[in-house]
């Protein structure tokens, strides 16, 4: 394959063009059969697209005219892996790491082998730490480690070596995914909705972000609802001590608690306009949420109503305010149940 071949289908790939790439490539097999470079290129833009059978019998071709070749081994590492075939992936980044013991890849390779089969342990964490040593300027070596280690809830060396993959590779939007990630596990829900969100405006294509970013957004919605839950009984209570006739005082102290559940939001979201956009990035895509928050909306502005309203008309208010409020949860519960079954059918 000529060089200007070869690096036109290396850009293709590296900006996520696979289509266009394994297009390309064809082209040039159709001319060269026996060109390896094209083969080997074919295999990572075909696993790019999700084509595995296709990357398999690249690989397979590649395995006969190239045994020994350390980047066909790397190859079938990330196939196998992505196949769920974890053997035969665990044995391609052994035979890699003892064809190439000098370089990062093979080392950062078995790593991710062990990640995306969620079988990290401190060897994954220090075959990442090898791949650094080799290369300490491996973006990809520091954000695996990173990865590893919060597997392993170590979160503060994770969170050095994710800001160290993000200071190399600033545009990696999965460096940027998975320090959201630690953000989220570190308590963090501002700056992890925050990332999540860029995540997704940068590639909306990028379901795992979105689902992150969703989850993140839930978990902010859930403690915001306990606050009005929180809101709802002190003001139900004030309402019974005053047998239906508040005094002025629980004018304010109504408006007070209300104030507070958006405050809650506020807190969780720190920056207002970038929580928002966070927010409704969720929004847009998760009609269960739409009812919820709508609910939970709502419920605010009928409790203050309930507050200034006196007599018979105020209580009817804040029963509408106990239907939405129930309406908000229902969905919450809802929808962590479905967490739930997900994280489980994905365990």
């Amino acid at each position: 394959m000529n060089r200007e071949a070869s690096a036109r289908a290396q850009t293709l790939i590296a900006a996520g063009r696979y289509p266009d790439a394994i297009r390309l490539l064809g082209s040039q097999l159709a001319a060269e059969p026996g060109d390896t470079e094209s083969r080997r290129l074919l295999g990572w833009a075909q696993l790019g697209v999700d084509d595995r059978d296709g990357a398999l019998r690249s690989v397979q071709q590649l395995a006969a005219a190239a045994p020994d070749d350390v980047d066909t081994h790397l190859l079938a590492a990330a196939v196998h892996s992505a196949r769920r075939e974890i053997a035969p992936a665990q044995q391609a980044a052994r035979t890699a790491i003892r064809l190439a013991p000098s370089h990062p890849a093979p080392y950062r390779v078995a790593a991710g082998v062990d990640i995306a089969n969620n079988l990290v342990t401190d060897s994954t964490v220090a075959l990442a730490r090898k791949a650094i040593e080799l290369d300490p300027n491996d973006a990809d070596a520091h954000r695996i480690a990173g990865t590893a280690l919060l597997e392993l809830r170590r979160r503060k060396e994770a969170g050095d070596y994710l800001k160290r993959a993000a200071a190399l590779d600033p545009q990696d939007t999965t460096t940027a995914a998975e320090l959201s990630r630690w953000h989220a596990h570190s308590g963090r829900s501002a700056e992890a909705a925050r990332g999540f969100a860029a995540v997704v405006r940068a590639d909306p294509t990028d379901r795992l972000a979105l689902a992150n970013l969703r989850v993140t957004v839930w978990r902010t919605f859930s403690i915001a609802q306990l606050v009005l839950w929180i809101a709802m009984v002190v003001i139900g209570r004030i309402r019974l001590l005053t047998s239906g006739d508040p005094e002025s005082w629980v004018h304010v102290v109504g408006p007070i608690v209300v104030v507070t559940t958006l405050a809650a939001w506020a807190f969780l979201l720190r920056s207002a306009w970038r929580g928002v956009a966070s927010m409704l990035t969720v929004v847009r895509t998760d009609r269960t949420l739409q009812i919820g928050l709508g609910a939970h909306l709502l419920c605010l502005f009928a409790l203050i109503c309930a507050t200034l309203i006196p007599g018979g008309a105020g209580e009817t208010v804040f029963f509408v305010a106990i239907v939405l409020l129930v309406t908000a949860t229902v969905t919450l519960w809802i929808k962590q149940r479905q967490v739930k079954r997900e994280e489980h059918s994905a365990g």
